[in-house]
């Protein structure tokens, strides 16, 4: 009974919110009218709504699904794809696939590509319906077949050389360096150096060499672990005797078990410089500058081309690099920065592409002789016995490119660079005097240029007149070492054998009543010329050095005697005699 009750009250809260009475839905003879539709599709039934105007009834008729109303096509199969019909109906747009077929086979045209020396050989199939390709039945290349090595280009003591083969199936040529007969040693730019990782050395041989590759790096640690050592102190001492990096360093050393550390100090860096200038540079006639082809942005010097580079912090490692024929990777704000510059300035200035070697060597070593004064004043503190000479620029090329002064060390550095960044062979050599060995070093240079050898000493041609002025000499100008010897013997690089001498004054010449003259002297007459065109020039402090080659009797100033009087010429004249070598000061 209580569940009829609430159903009939659940009717009459329904009836009431739809606006009728219980009774009214009960009782009322409906009239429908047309209240919304929607429509069919060929997927879904539509339906209309009737909405009674009495009592507001609502009622639903359905309308009956439309049945698809398709167009067909025909996709026929390809060699990618199978066909089929295609079903389209034009109400909704509905597509169905029958009729399906499978696709078509390739057809295949097969074409063999061979292999050959360096690519591998397939077969290659197209479809001459799609154009679909494949590849099947691959084999590796052949390689070549070369023939023997065959030497084109022999080793010098300076330069590689190369050989080459070529293959027999291609003509392929395959082409390798031949390693110089190495006039200096090359192992320490060739090779790399981590002074942040320990090394491992297990003799004294590799302790050795990379101890010597820590210095030529200017690392300041070197870290290693090491076999056992009998007496540290021996050990250090013979670490520093066989390492021959041309620096000056100090080192400490602490060893732990079998950990030892080496701790650098180095003093490569000038930072003095002498205030005086104690000689006047004479002007020369046998000294000819040319005039300048170079660019001020030129670069295009044989140095870039070397196979090696070497990194550079310091002039001296500069100077390093260079004589080793290396490419610097110079660190950017150094003084090796501003001093390469330089050197390079001067080049752009003195040399042109078109010289010969020969001529490359005599405009270094001219401009060493007339633009760097010899620095008197660092040499006294040498005899002085000062214990501080290694922070001097004379002593390095910040004394010639920065000060246009500097002793016999400085100058070799500099011919040696200059020389290497045009790729002429240089090296710079230190020695003793022969008569007095326990005086004063030297430095000079031994250059390689058409295929020999020589020594070269801008520094002694530099000669000093009196204790005023310096004038320019060829005496120690690409001279054998029999002949340089009389004077000094060198203590290193005596592997470079230089036998030869090249003779510089018939390859100088000068112009005088239109005729080309050469700087020896074969008789009177020409020696009258040589006057003449001296005296043709108001210029005074000026030299000419020439050879003589005639039969001068005792005393050659007869014979200059007779030149001035044969050209009416009353002047004072000053002299130099070196034998067959006369120097002639016009005052």
């Amino acid at each position: 009974m209580k569940k009829k009750l609430s159903f009939l009250l659940c009717l009459i809260l329904i009836f009431s919110l739809t606006g009728c009475s219980l009774l009214e839905q009960l009782t009322c003879e409906h009239a429908y009218e047309f209240s919304s539709k929607v429509d069919s599709t060929c997927s879904k039934a539509g339906y209309e709504v009737s909405k009674c105007n009495k009592c507001g009834r609502e009622k639903k008729t359905s309308i009956p699904i439309i049945p698809h109303d398709f167009t067909s096509s025909v996709v026929e199969p390809t060699c990618s794809s199978g066909g089929y019909t295609l079903n389209v109906c034009k109400v909704c747009g509905e597509e169905k696939k029958t009729n399906k077929v499978d696709p078509l086979p390739h057809n295949y045209q097969t074409t063999v590509v061979e292999p050959t020396c360096t690519t591998g050989g397939y077969s290659e199939n197209v479809c001459t319906t799609c154009g679909h390709k494949s590849e099947d039945n691959q084999v590796e290349a052949l390689g070549h077949t070369f023939s023997e090595w065959e030497i084109t280009s022999e080793p010098t003591d300076v330069k590689d050389g190369v050989k080459q083969r070529k293959c027999l199936v291609c003509g392929h040529t395959e082409k390798e360096q031949i390693l110089s007969k190495s006039y200096i040693d090359l192992t320490y730019v060739k090779e790399s150096f981590d002074g942040s990782v320990t090394h491992d050395c297990n003799n004294f041989a590799e302790l050795s060499h990379v101890f010597n590759l820590a210095v030529v790096n200017l690392s300041t640690t070197l870290t290693c672990n090491v076999y056992e050592i009998e007496n540290f102190n021996t050990l250090l001492d013979d670490l520093v005797k066989n390492c021959d990096a041309p620096y000056d360093y100090r080192v400490s050393a602490n060893l732990s078990g079998n950990v030892l550390t080496i701790n650098f100090t180095y003093n490569n860096e000038p930072t003095l410089k002498t205030n005086n200038i104690a000689y006047t540079q004479y002007q020369s006639f046998n000294y000819n500058p040319i005039v300048k082809t170079r660019g001020d942005n030129y670069d295009d010097f044989k140095i870039n081309n070397s196979s090696y580079t070497f990194y550079v912090s310091t002039t001296d490692q500069l100077h390093y690099a260079l004589e080793r024929g290396a490419k610097p990777i110079i660190k950017e704000g150094s003084n090796a920065e501003v001093v390469y510059e330089k050197a390079k300035s001067v080049l752009r200035e003195i040399i042109s592409d078109d010289m010969t070697d020969v001529q490359k060597v005599k405009a270094i070593h001219d401009w060493l002789v007339m633009n760097v004064v010899y620095d008197d004043d660092l040499l006294k503190l040498l005899y002085g016995g000062s214990t501080n000479l290694k922070k001097y620029n004379g002593f390095y090329l910040e004394g010639v490119f920065l000060d246009n002064k500097a002793v016999c060390e400085g100058i070799s550095k500099a011919f040696t660079v200059m020389c290497n960044i045009e790729g002429i062979p240089c090296v710079s050599v230190e020695g003793i005097q022969t008569g007095n060995p326990d005086g004063a070093g030297h430095a000079w240079n031994k250059v390689y240029v058409d295929g020999k050898w020589y020594i070269a000493d801008a520094t002694s041609d530099g000669t000093i007149i009196g204790g005023e002025f310096e004038v320019l000499s060829y005496k120690y100008f690409l001279i054998s070492e029999e002949e340089f010897k009389v004077k000094y013997t060198g203590t290193n690089r005596t592997n470079i054998i230089c036998n030869s001498t090249y003779d510089i004054y018939t390859n100088m010449s000068f112009t005088y009543n239109e005729a080309n003259h050469d700087y020896v002297i074969s008789s009177q007459e020409e020696l009258n010329n040589l006057i003449a065109y001296v005296y043709s020039n108001t210029n005074t402090n000026i030299t000419v050095e020439f050879k003589l080659a005639f039969d001068y009797g005792n005393e050659v100033t007869d014979e200059i005697s007779k030149a001035y009087k044969a050209n009416n010429i009353s002047a004072k004249y000053s002299y130099v005699d070196n034998k067959n070598l006369f120097m002639l000061i016009k005052k």
